[in-house]
């Protein structure tokens, strides 16, 4: 009894103890790295559960809008895709509102690491420039917007 006393005791400390805030900014990188790897796997549920009712993207697009245009890209067809993102540069500006903009390329291609992707094997660069607040403890998209680049 002395045991299964010292057990529950133990897990209602740890469950208790103050936890570290979360850094903002490793959160923002993380929810993109699972879109990414969503795209990848042609799973478009992680951008979707990341984006706000409200979102509004280019000319007013709809949240519905933009996944069609993200679907487009990554279930046109068979080939392998893969979605790379060299750069991202994330701005907190609270602790419940950030901005990020990054750079996206879409490419048929198996290779997994941007330092082997030639430019030859990419089908498209957007430059995406969004805000996201927090709703409920998670961050949610609320407006993006994008235009086509070039790479490298």
């Amino acid at each position: 009894m002395g045991l299964l006393l010292g057990g529950v005791a133990g897990a209602l400390v740890l469950w208790l103890w103050p936890k570290k805030p979360k850094d903002p900014e490793a959160e923002v990188r993380a929810l993109v790295a699972r879109i990414v790897a969503g795209a990848e796997a042609r799973d478009l549920g992680p951008l979707s559960d990341a984006m706000s009712e409200k979102f509004r993207g280019p000319g007013g697009t709809s949240k519905q809008e933009v996944k069609q245009i993200v679907a487009w890209q990554v279930l046109r067809n068979q080939e392998t895709v893969a979605v790379f993102n060299p750069s991202l540069t994330v701005t907190v500006r609270g602790q419940e509102d950030a901005e990020l903009e990054g750079v996206f390329l879409f490419a048929r291609t198996k290779v997994k690491r941007v330092d082997e992707l030639q430019p030859e094997m990419v089908g498209s660069a957007y430059t995406i420039k969004a805000t996201l607040d927090k709703y409920d403890g998670e961050w949610k998209f609320t407006s993006a917007t994008y235009e086509r680049t070039s790479w490298p």
